[in-house]
């Protein structure tokens, strides 16, 4: 076999071991990284796998800007996490966000804690009131005063304490006027950091009116079906992030749950490209005529004056 081997984006090597089987006409290979290899617990000998086409683009080792690790690949980190910082990781909770299931020597267990608090560094709140206890620790009723004071000339008002009370650092509840409850701190909600997910740039809430957008890569191989809640923001944040430029077929605003119900149908529904590594990368579909004409059939979808649905189909073939 012909020697065949990419630079990754941390400056070393991927190289093509074997071709493992073939795929639509196309050779999958295996791949050794000169760096993440050495590393035989997290990626053992066979586990990157992947096209030419798509170890050039993307990175399918550790090198990625964002890695797309397996849960068994977390699981491990998070174990090495845990220990380096002086407690054990059990397991993850069932849920979207991974919470983990953690144990303390000293505070028993606690599973408030998510994967990627836990590789940020975060650890048992109790140790750490511990660890600061020379620290005054005020009454509750000094935060709540002292937060509703802040949060008079705001869109948010203080509701209640979730769990035990561990001064500025205990859990709370507010409550945006235009978008609902959220989740905060006494300390990062005096500051400014506790902040409502609808009146953020990014992100999505089902809670408000939503917008499924259709756009179109460049080269017509690729379509992506998205939801946002400020459609401007969005494309703005993709133009900045895609590898490959793109441009916006149609748009269908709706209720925020109409709208992620939408999406989920289109996903399910037809076939992905397999894209990870920059944001937004998942959404994107293989493009299919299909796409275009179930979208058309959205009532008051709109199509863009630049590319509209005759057009996009046309240049789909």
């Amino acid at each position: 076999m012909r020697d065949i081997f990419y630079p990754t984006l941390t400056g070393n090597f991927l190289v093509a071991v074997r071709i493992c089987y073939r795929k639509d006409s196309e050779n999958v290979y295996e791949w050794r990284c000169s760096k993440c290899s050495e590393d035989e617990e997290l990626w053992p000998a066979g586990s990157i796998i992947g096209r030419k086409q798509r170890a050039a683009a993307f990175q399918i080792c550790g090198c990625s800007l964002r890695p797309s690790f397996t849960r068994a690949q977390k699981v491990i980190l998070a174990r090495r996490k845990a220990f380096e910082s002086g407690f054990e990781f059990l397991d993850f909770e069932d849920g979207k966000r991974q919470y983990c299931v953690l144990k303390c020597k000293e505070h028993g267990l606690w599973n408030t804690t998510s994967y990627k608090r836990l590789m940020a560094g975060a650890g048992c709140r109790k140790c750490a009131q511990c660890k600061h206890g020379s620290l005054r620790i005020y009454p509750e009723t000094f935060y709540i005063e002292r937060l509703k004071e802040k949060l008079k000339r705001s869109n948010f008002t203080y509701q209640k304490r979730l769990g035990d009370y561990l001064g500025a650092r205990s859990e709370i509840v507010l409550h945006c006027s235009l978008h609902g409850e959220f989740k905060g701190t006494y300390h990062y909600a005096y500051l400014g950091a506790s902040s409502c997910r609808g009146c953020a740039n990014r992100g999505y809430n089902s809670k408000i009116r939503g917008t499924l957008y259709l756009i179109k890569s460049d080269c017509g191989a690729y379509l992506k079906v998205g939801i946002t809640n400020k459609l401007d923001n969005r494309l703005r944040d993709l133009k900045r992030s895609s590898p490959f430029s793109f441009e916006l077929i149609s748009k269908w605003s709706a209720g925020g749950r109409d709208v992620l119900d939408q999406e989920k149908a289109f996903h399910s529904s037809f076939e992905s490209a397999g894209f990870r590594g920059f944001p937004g990368s998942t959404e994107w579909l293989k493009a299919d005529p299909a796409i275009v004409e179930r979208f058309s059939l959205l009532p008051g979808a709109l199509s863009t004056p630049d590319s509209p649905f005759a057009d996009a189909l046309a240049a789909l073939g």
